[in-house]
Order: structure tokens, then sequence, then C-alpha cells
């Protein structure tokens, strides 16, 4: 008797899940909970998607199409976070950055401290240490500027400072040519630019990464024809010219009160795709969009082109993006850069579109 019972509520439990799982004209969301995991498995286009272009997301040249979250990508990623950025931890104090030295590193011969030898100083030039000296958890994105130190540098990729997490070796590229004061053992930085030009931001992908990132930087200087006698990158940005250029776009693209399902954007200047941002969480963007934002328009003092990129190949640039894992990973491994955390992807860019490797 005992065992007949046992059997008839568990039949009725099955019946009961059958039921709320198959409800006409519903999905049963089990199936998508267990495969994904992390929210890696949910970067696909079933949870993201862009709209055709609105004025409103427009200046001048510049267009930008807001990508946006499903609910179930929201959610799953609600409780990740808080985090600071680069810009709020060093404004509190939160986070010192220092060079890597020769003394630290390996032994310097004595006349290396006289003179800037490239070659001699590769490992300190491409290295810095950043220490989370806080509670709060650091997030840092790859193509950020700091200045001070010995020169000038560009974060090589995302990645994320943990409290109190010790002294970290991390990769960084010159910005700054034509500097490099050796006067101290350390030598510490203390101000960041906003995310680095975009033609700038993407030369880290070069075969040669930092000759092509001294060259995009020369070329900036040369074509606004800026005074940079360190042959410095902040010079290109803090030229009249530039600043010119960019302050319209930012002064009316700043103020755009985005939705809150708006998790990244694509970016199209002209006729080119000259970036692509999505963060797990609509705060994540709103934070960093700003910054983001400088590397967008910063061509905006080149473009003379009235043509726009239609609105198709912006959508099948995503699509093609996001149609699976295996081609999101692809592309940023060859034009970009992620920062992923215990399983989730935090942060994805590419830095454009390569028309060569589309077709």
């Amino acid at each position: 008797m005992k065992t007949t019972i046992i059997l008839a509520v568990a039949v009725m439990i099955v019946l009961l899940f059958i039921r709320v799982y198959h409800i006409t004209g519903q999905k049963p969301t089990v199936h998508v909970h267990q495969v994904a995991q992390h929210s890696i498995a949910i970067y696909h286009s079933e949870n993201l998607y862009t709209e055709p272009p609105s004025e409103k997301y427009r200046y001048g040249r510049l267009q930008l199409f807001p990508i946006f979250a499903s609910p179930f990508f929201l959610t799953h990623h609600q409780h990740l976070g808080p985090y600071l950025s680069l810009h709020e931890a060093l404004d509190q104090k939160k986070l010192v950055i220092t060079e890597l030295t020769g003394k630290e590193d390996q032994p310097t011969a004595p006349s290396a401290a006289l003179e800037h030898d490239s070659e001699l100083d590769e490992a300190e030039v491409n290295r810095l240490f950043v220490q989370n000296i806080s509670s709060d958890t650091i997030i840092i994105l790859g193509g950020e500027v700091i200045r001070g130190g010995k020169q000038d540098r560009m974060i090589a990729q995302d990645f994320i400072l943990l409290p109190h997490n010790g002294k970290l070796d991390i990769a960084v590229y010159c910005v700054e040519h034509g500097r490099w004061t050796d006067s101290e053992e350390t030598a510490v930085f203390n101000v960041v630019m906003d995310v680095a030009p975009n033609k700038v931001r993407r030369a880290v992908k070069d075969a040669a990464p930092q000759e092509k990132v001294w060259k995009e930087v020369a070329i900036l200087n040369k074509d606004l024809g800026a005074r940079a006698p360190t042959e410095a990158l902040a010079s290109a940005v803090a030229d009249s010219k530039m600043e010119e250029s960019i302050q319209p776009y930012k002064k009316q693209l700043e103020k755009i009160d985005w939705p809150e399902s708006v998790v990244g954007v694509i970016a199209v200047m002209g006729n080119e795709i000259v970036g692509l941002d999505v963060f797990a969480q609509h705060q994540l963007f709103t934070k960093y969009y700003p910054s983001l934002l400088s590397s967008y328009c910063s061509d905006a003092y080149a473009i003379r082109d009235g043509a726009m990129m239609p609105y198709a190949e912006v959508q099948t640039f995503l699509n093609t993006l996001i149609s699976n894992e295996a081609t999101f990973d692809k592309r940023i491994r060859q034009h970009g850069t992620q920062l992923e955390h215990h399983g989730y992807r935090i942060h994805g860019a590419v830095y454009g579109a390569d028309k060569e490797s589309d077709r």
C-alpha cells in the first residue's frame, strides 16, 4: 500500500511538470538554463540584436547602433559586480601602477639609463606592475591609456583585478616613443586618458604591434600637424584640430539616454565599422561608453566621404559575429579583446570590421 501511494505521488509530480513546461505558446526555460551554464554561451543572436539606424543615435558621420539584450541575458548577469573602472580606481587611490625597472627584472648596463634603447628596454617598455590595494574589484580595458612613468602606455588587453591582488605584471604598449625618463627606481602612473583612437587601439592586433602602434601615433600627429616633441599620443589627443573635430560629437552623443536593455554598441563612421563593444550589464556599458566614444569619433577630423554604411551590412556583421561561440572567439582573438571571469564574459570588443576576412 505504501509503495502504491509513493508511485501515485511520483506520477502526479511528473504530470505537473509536464503541464508547467508545455503550456501552449510558451517555451520551456529549463533547457536554456542547463545549456547556458555561463554567459559565454549566451552571447548569440537569441539574446543580442540591433535595430535600424535612428537619428537620436547619430551625429555627423558617426552612427551608433545600440546592441539590445534579452531579459534572460540581463537577468543572467545581474549578480555580477560591482566593478570600479580604471578612472575611478586611480581617482580614489585604490590602484597603484608602477614601472617594471631593469633593477627588478634583470641587470641593466650602466649606459642603459643614459639613453633610450628600445631593444634593450623592450621588457620594461611593454610591461608594468599593477596592484589593487582596495577591497573593490577593478576592470581595466584594452586600449585605455595611462600617463606618467618613463613613457605613456596603452593597456594591451582587458583584465580584472581582484581585491588586494598583490603586484601583477601586465602587458602594455608605449604610446610616447620619444621619452624615456629613468631617474627613479619606480615611476608611478596617476593620470588616465580615454580609450585610444580607433586606429591606435586596433594596431595591437598587427604582426608587429609595438611598431604598428608607434606608426599610427606618428601618422596621427603628422595628419593633425600636432606639436609632439616626445612623439606622444597625448599630443594628438590634445591638439586643437582634434578637439574641434570630436567635441561636437561628444557633446551631442554623450547625453544619450540609453534604454536599460542596451549593453553595447556598434559604431559606424561613414562607410566603416570602427568598433563594437558589448558588456554583460547595462551599467557597465554606460560606465565605459563616454571613454569609448572618444575612440569611435577620433577619425572625424579626416572624414570627407559622405557615404554611410547600409544597415544590412551592420546587421550582417553582428549576426555573423554572434552566430556561434567559435566565430565570436575567433574574431575577438584576431581583431579585438575580451574579459572573462569565472566563465562569464564581462566585455567583448572587436576593433572594427575586416572586410577582407568577411568575404
